[in-house]
């Protein structure tokens, strides 16, 4: 193909027929290829007991109604994306955010819709929602505990019915202070450099090493168990834009929706094309939400003791290794323990 042809096919690139598109839709130009890919992207992949649910940003600094600004991204002028994730970085689900609802006042706040919409199709099987302080409400937690489903998340100060008495109390370097309600869920603080609140349904308020921890002889460091599982949970939206990076499909356009397909075509679905299909495994669902908390917690507690003994097995068999060495004016140079070495060859 001649580049006159191929900037002439991109020229009239359409993902949707312009005669049938609703009027004051926002997302009209790319919604039937969204729609087309969420389908095959649930089609063919199963979450596991753990999913995650964040934003991430297309670039675009052109003019655009629902363009955003997030400071902390890597692009900080573009589309903002809500995405559903697995833990390995498959983007199971996703909804473009095409600014603020103009028909009426909301009955719940944006983040709480959001996590609604996306993780709907897989509520009451038992899985954990990770999310951050801009999604994590009073609120959402017992909805989703409602249904069968647990959240862990970061908090904000400010947040709504939080217990003022954890969220204002002064902690040293090390100490936590929790507090939990008769739903089984927990508001719990830590100090390590700052101030670290967290909102756990599933983990109760208990510390655990770090799995880091004793790297290289350096003392045990405790951490709560909610922390640790939130720390690891929360990598798979990391994941995924990590591995879109890799090979940058970001092309100069005029038109905000052939950069946003562009993206969504090359570089999510190439991302999620990687992963073999998999049967769709069912999850048990939750019972008592207190003592499938209660269980769970222990099973990790047991997991993390298990992986630290094994570390400290590891570093005790490392230090009474033998060192071998060899003479190079003996026959055929025989390997010796460092003890028969001297012993045979002292002079």
């Amino acid at each position: 193909m001649s580049r006159n042809r191929f900037e002439e096919l991109l020229s009239n690139l359409h993902f949707a027929n312009n005669e049938t598109i609703v009027q004051n839709n926002r997302l009209g130009k790319v919604l039937p290829l969204v729609d087309i890919l969420m389908v095959n992207y649930q089609k063919v992949f199963s979450p596991g007991k753990d999913i995650i649910v964040d934003e991430t940003m297309v670039p675009w600094r052109g003019r655009l109604v629902f363009r955003q600004y997030i400071q902390t991204k890597s692009h900080k002028y573009g589309v903002k994306l809500f995405k559903l994730c697995s833990t390995k970085g498959y983007t199971w689900s996703l909804k473009i955010y095409s600014g603020r609802d103009t028909g009426g006042k909301r009955k719940v706040g944006i983040a709480e819709s959001v996590c609604t919409e996306l993780a709907d199709k897989l509520l009451k099987e038992g899985r954990t929602l990770f999310v951050d302080n801009f999604y994590t409400s009073y609120e959402l937690a017992l909805k989703f505990l409602n249904s069968k489903t647990h959240v862990v998340g970061t908090i904000q100060r400010n947040k709504k019915n939080m217990p003022s008495c954890v969220m204002s109390y002064p902690l040293k370097k090390g100490e936590m202070v929790a507090r939990e309600d008769p739903n089984g869920i927990v508001v719990l603080k830590w100090r390590d450099v700052r101030d670290v609140t967290i909102l756990s349904t599933k983990n109760p308020p208990i510390m655990t090493p770090s799995s880091n921890s004793s790297w290289r002889g350096r003392p045990t460091k405790m951490k709560p168990l909610a922390i640790s599982e939130y720390n690891i949970g929360k990598s798979g939206i990391d994941r995924s834009d990590q591995m879109v990076s890799y090979a940058t499909n970001i092309r100069k356009t005029i038109k905000w929706y052939r950069k946003l397909a562009i993206y969504l075509l090359l570089g999510t679905t190439i991302v999620n094309a990687q992963y073999s299909t998999q049967k769709k495994k069912t999850v048990s669902p939750l019972g008592d939400p207190q003592k499938s908390a209660r269980e769970a917690c222990k099973k990790d507690v047991r997991t993390l003791l298990q992986k630290e003994k094994k570390m400290v097995e590891r570093q005790q068999a490392r230090k009474n290794l033998k060192k071998t060495t060899y003479c190079l004016n003996c026959l055929k140079s025989p390997q010796m323990c460092l003890d028969c070495f001297n012993e045979f060859h002292a002079t």
